[in-house]
């Protein structure tokens, strides 16, 4: 617009012919001594044509040089035209104005990729990463430029193209400017992946024909609310931002969704039993969160899943999933379930997998989990499947499951296909064309079928990481400590003599050694040791996986750094319990009354308060 503010010029010649000018302030046109007083003469028009007219100058300035009205079919969009334009040409024009104008602000020039961009002489329509709608209509529908060097901000005019249903600025350091897209879009896809967002607030009430958002990689500080809206939304990319708190209710708002992915997202709490009603999901990937809880029967109830992955709930620091494994016997469409580094337990189901196609190729992964007993022969009935189940305590393997070809198996002479037996190992439990099961150097030092290592091999790694962690070569006593020989003989340590056990640690005695430092939780990995000693040390220690120590009975605390008890009523067979002058305060805490085991306990010379429950107590 030409300002009112010009009024206050009596005489001004400005020439402007040639620019996007849509409208002349109420005034100008009454300056009699503007363009050299040929306002007097000719009004408006001596300033510039109006829209619909044109000139060879865009303006009047002599009875010979008057504003035309634009032929049928033609048309000028804009105040000062020197020629009329087709509709086609108007809208091109308009979408090669917008390009240069995002080619500019996201640092253009320097763009890995910029063929055609900002020449005059070629069409849009083949600038680098553009695609129009056919090769007769110069109109753009997609704008693909992943990883191309852009850096800036992109304004919200780009969203003005009237075709455009695609966009991919993924890889690229851009910020999307999304405030001042005021009417409805047809934008159906927008990939924005590893573009340092922030934000999507805008999209809310402008992109109601957005199906495919793809926004992983990010910095978003929460879950995008402005989501919520997008009922059209099928599939949803939002894996590898730190969103934090439980799966937002109001996805359940999203009825179309059929592919949601929100890997390592920060999410924590239970599964929500509504996901169940998102009767379109396919796929859902969730891994590497730190979710829990069991996993609800209404997830195992959607007949169009095709893919699941809650794997990895506890690398990030969370408990994991656990209840018992269901038999997703209800998901007729399966072929890929993992559940993966979580703390699920008892037996594989008969019925598990019972409704799946057997004519598909199934992948299963139930690695490091808890689960016990055998493997179901009714598995049989799926003839193509990769069935992945190391590090659990499967104890018994039919021979009809190990008769069968699955992953991907080249002989089957035995079970090691399926698992490695007991005694033997190796990285991935289980033996392949390039890696056989090879024996332990004590039979004893496996249990189970499955084994990824010799439990003498995990338990030097906990100790190295003790160590470590402790300051270990800081202590006053040290001997063998890190070195080849048997952890039998490093000090402080002993170990079983006899029986199932033998070799095993049984217990750590370290006290006053000089120990500095954090204890780390995995020390409960040492699932036969019965007593760990470490007090007069200036060590603290976190329970968090004491749930795996089923063989500790005593633990000695005493005159360390421990400040808190949260998480020790897991313990599970604990009897002894000395944590006298540590620096505890509060009231008695809740976890003991929860170690129903205990026999001798010792809490002198800390900083409680408060009355002690009778009740608690008698029960």
């Amino acid at each position: 617009k030409l300002p009112a503010s010009l009024t206050q010029f009596d005489k001004l010649t400005i020439y402007l012919a040639g620019n996007k000018i849509s409208e002349i302030a109420d005034g100008l046109c009454l300056k009699e001594g503007w363009m050299k007083d040929q306002v007097a003469q000719f009004k408006c028009d001596a300033i510039l044509c109006p829209p619909g007219t044109y000139s060879k100058y865009g303006r009047q300035h002599d009875v010979k040089s008057q504003c035309d009205s634009c032929p049928i079919g033609g048309t000028a969009p804009y105040y000062g035209s020197s020629e009329c334009f087709s509709e086609e040409d108007v809208q091109s024009f308009s979408e090669r104005t917008i390009l240069k104008e995002f080619f500019q602000a996201t640092d253009g020039t320097n763009w890995k990729a910029s063929d055609n961009w900002m020449n005059s002489d070629e069409s849009i329509c083949s600038w680098f990463g553009v695609t129009c709608v056919s090769s007769t209509e110069e109109s753009i529908v997609s704008i693909h430029l992943s990883q191309n060097g852009l850096n800036g901000t992109v304004s919200s005019t780009l969203f003005q193209l009237p075709n455009l249903v695609e966009i991919n600025l993924s890889g690229n350091n851009v910020l999307i400017d999304y405030t001042e897209i005021n009417n409805p879009i047809p934008l159906e896809y927008l990939n924005i992946d590893s573009t340092g967002a922030t934000t999507i607030n805008g999209i809310a009430h402008s992109m109601n024909n957005l199906k495919l958002l793809h926004a992983t990689d990010n910095e978003f500080p929460s879950f995008p609310s402005a989501i919520m809206h997008l009922t059209n939304l099928e599939v949803l990319y939002l894996s590898n931002n730190n969103l934090k708190g439980e799966i937002p209710p109001a996805i359940h708002n999203l009825k179309n969704l059929t592919y949601f992915a929100c890997s390592a997202c920060a999410f924590n709490g239970e599964l929500p039993t509504w996901l169940g009603d998102l009767q379109r999901l396919e796929y859902i990937d969730l891994d590497k969160n730190t979710l829990s809880g069991p996993i609800p029967i209404e997830l195992t109830q959607l007949s169009t899943l095709k893919h699941l992955d809650l794997s990895d709930q506890i690398s990030q620091g969370g408990l994991g999933l656990n209840g018992t494994l269901p038999d997703f016997s209800s998901l007729p469409e399966l072929m890929e379930l993992s559940l993966m580094n979580n703390q699920i337990s008892g037996s594989i189901p008969q019925s598990f997998l019972g409704g799946v196609d057997a004519s598909n190729l199934i992948l299963i992964d139930l690695r490091k989990n808890e689960l016990s007993g055998s493997i179901p022969t009714t598995l049989t009935a799926i003839t193509s499947m990769n069935f992945y189940v190391a590090d659990n305590k499967i104890d018994d393997i039919p021979q009809e499951v190990c008769a069968m070809s699955w992953n991907e198996a080249i002989s089957v002479d035995n079970c090691d296909h399926i698992l490695c037996p007991v005694g033997k190992f190796n990285d991935l439990g289980r033996s392949t064309p390039s890696e056989s099961c090879v024996s332990c150097p004590n039979a004893n030092l496996t249990i189970h079928y499955g084994s990824t290592e010799c439990l003498e091999d995990l338990e030097k790694d906990i100790l190295n990481g003790f160590f470590t962690a402790t300051s270990g070569k800081e202590w006053t006593n040290k001997d063998n400590w890190l070195s080849d020989s048997d952890v039998c003989n490093w000090y402080g340590i002993s170990c079983h003599a006899e029986g199932e056990k033998k070799g095993h640690v049984q217990s750590i005695r370290l006290s006053g050694n000089g120990l500095v430092g954090d204890i780390p939780s995995d020390i409960f990995g040492l699932v036969h040791m019965d007593l760990l000693e470490v007090k007069h040390n200036k060590v603290s220690i976190s329970f968090d996986q004491v749930q795996n120590a089923v063989s500790l009975m005593t633990l000695h605390l005493s005159q360390t750094r421990v400040k808190s008890i949260e998480g020790l009523s897991k313990a599970p067979n604990l009897r002894s319990l000395h944590m006298t002058s540590n620096e505890i305060t509060g009231p008695i805490p809740e976890e003991i009354y929860l170690l129903t085991n205990l026999q001798r306990l010792y809490l002198n010379y800390n900083k409680y308060s408060g009355t002690l429950s009778k009740k608690n107590w008698t029960d």
